[in-house]
Formats: C-alpha cells, sequence, structure tokens
C-alpha cells in the first residue's frame, strides 16, 4: 500500500473524533533510527547481531507510539550507514489525532531520546549530548545535497 493510503487507511480505522480532521492536522510522524557509522557497522557484522537490533527497534516503536499506529517500519541498507526509517500516525489510545500529546514538547522528545538509547545499550549505542546546542539540518537540505 502506498503511503499516503497506508496513513488515511490508519487514521480511518482509529479515528475516533467526531469533529472532521483540520487540513494541517499533523497525521504522520516520520522517524530515523540510527547510530554512528562505525558503531552501525560493527552491529552490522553480526546478522543475528543486526537482526536483534531491528527488533529492538521494533519493540520500542511500538511501546512508544502503539503497534497499531506503526504505517512502515524500513531497514535501509542502501545507503552508508544502516538506519531504519519509521512513520507512525499519532494517534492517542482514546482515539484523537494529536501529535502534540503522542509527541509533547521538547523535554517530552528528549526523554524519548533517553529511553530510546537505555534501549540500544545492549548494542553499545549511547544517547548524544543532552541539551545540545547543535543545529540540525533539515531533511530537504539533506536530500539536495
Amino acid at each position: 500500500m502506498k503511503l499516503p493510503d497506508a496513513i488515511n487507511e490508519r487514521i480511518k480505522e482509529g479515528y475516533k473524533g467526531k469533529k472532521v480532521l483540520r487540513k494541517d492536522a499533523v497525521k504522520f510522524i516520520p522517524m530515523v533510527m540510527t547510530g554512528s557509522h562505525e558503531e552501525m557497522k560493527a552491529i552490522f557484522k553480526n546478522s543475528e547481531k543486526a537482526n536483534a537490533w531491528l527488533k529492538a527497534n521494533y519493540k520500542f516503536v511500538c511501546k512508544e507510539f502503539g503497534k497499531e499506529n506503526i504505517v512502515r517500519f524500513t531497514l535501509h541498507l542502501d545507503e552508508k550507514t544502516p538506519h531504519i526509517h519509521a512513520v507512525v500516525v499519532p494517534l492517542t489510545d482514546d482515539g484523537r489525532l494529536s501529535a502534540k500529546e503522542r509527541f509533547g514538547n521538547r523535554n517530552d522528545l528528549s526523554d524519548r531520546q533517553t529511553r530510546y538509547a537505555d534501549a540500544m545499550e545492549q548494542f553499545g549505542l549511547k544517547r548524544g549530548i543532552v541539551d545540545s546546542k547543535a543545529k540540525h539540518t533539515s531533511e530537504g537540505w539533506y536530500i539536495g545535497k
């Protein structure tokens, strides 16, 4: 199923709100899960370890957002560093579409990164610098390069 169709299908089956969705509603959130190039190469030298990493990531996303809200979960090995792309529909447990509630604010996102690091510690991955002032480039900029 094409991604837009999968997103709309998940919303159709899970949305319990009484209001029509806003045109500018956040219908999905894309995520990338990975580690440094060196760490990921080390994990992927061993197929059992790589498979365990993949399963641990899926378990993490299921726990954080609900298995039913995952519309894509794809391992990418076609680039320099192995990584996972996940797409999640932000439906709440009571059937509302709310990215704000599902994903939270800056502190909630930082806490999620810490939980992710804790879940990936068994693979030798560590959390990035908390409250880093690093400037992140947009996906569009990256793709353009």
